[in-house]
């Protein structure tokens, strides 16, 4: 007769039944932590894009998870065009693509934009001065556009899906840097100037790149200036 091997598991040795409960609670937290990993990882994970053509084109809205389970007004919209007629008050913003990558599109107000006042420099609050762009080119119908990929490590910031207290900055969720879409400053990176969103804090230390936009028939179309302000984090556009 063939032996048995199955070993007997004494109850010093065996599942106890704490112990089966402590095993599926922390299981189900691990589960709970996976789930959140994944809503955010849109906006953890690096963007690297290459060989791109950057060319005059409509932004479509998009929207990572977290997005959706807030119920973002644009969620319903996911893959349509932006139109400015959505955007019915200031301070709303959306995330969507711009030639497939990531943007951020957002209805400034007036009376708080700096680009607007013709202010001759401003100072972020880690007391940088940056030259304030009067009257920015690429603003239109104070509808702002900016590039969706943080110069700090490459993650993908919103505007207003989380963080309340920094509702008013575009704000990154990887490592807290932020921006203010009422000030388009001119930066530099690598000795090339560009226009972009005032940095304001955290580790990136210098503006989020603007998409200068144009109006057609109420539609956002996104006017590449320059290629060369999108060229990092292993983006090669021309």
């Amino acid at each position: 007769m063939a032996q048995d091997n199955t070993p007997v598991m004494g109850p010093e040795e065996g599942l106890t039944r704490r112990m089966f409960l402590k095993v599926t609670v922390g299981a189900a937290a691990v589960g709970a932590l996976a789930s959140t990993a994944a809503a955010t990882f849109l906006s953890l994970a690096p963007y690297k894009k290459p060989g791109i053509k950057l060319k005059e084109a409509p932004f479509l809205y998009t929207a990572d998870d977290t997005a959706i389970k807030l119920k973002v007004w644009y969620a319903s919209k996911v893959g349509q065009e932006a139109v400015v007629s959505d955007f019915t008050e200031a301070g709303m913003g959306a995330q969507a693509t711009w030639n497939g990558f990531p943007a951020v599109l957002i209805r400034i107000d007036p009376r708080k934009s700096l680009n607007l006042g013709g202010a001759a420099s401003t100072v972020n609050d880690q007391g940088f001065t940056f030259p304030v762009v009067p009257n920015a080119p690429g603003v239109e119908q104070n509808i702002v556009a900016l590039w969706g990929t943080c110069p700090h490590a490459c993650c993908r910031p919103n505007w207003r899906v989380s963080r309340p207290e920094v509702q008013n900055l575009i704000w990154c969720i990887c490592h807290d840097s932020r921006y203010d879409p009422h000030a388009i400053v001119t930066d530099n990176y690598k000795g090339k100037r560009y226009r972009g969103a005032m940095w304001q804090g955290g580790p990136a230390k210098r503006a989020l790149p603007q998409i200068p936009i144009k109006i057609v028939d109420g539609r956002i179309i996104g006017a590449p200036e320059k290629p060369d302000w999108y060229v990092y984090c292993g983006v090669d556009v021309e």
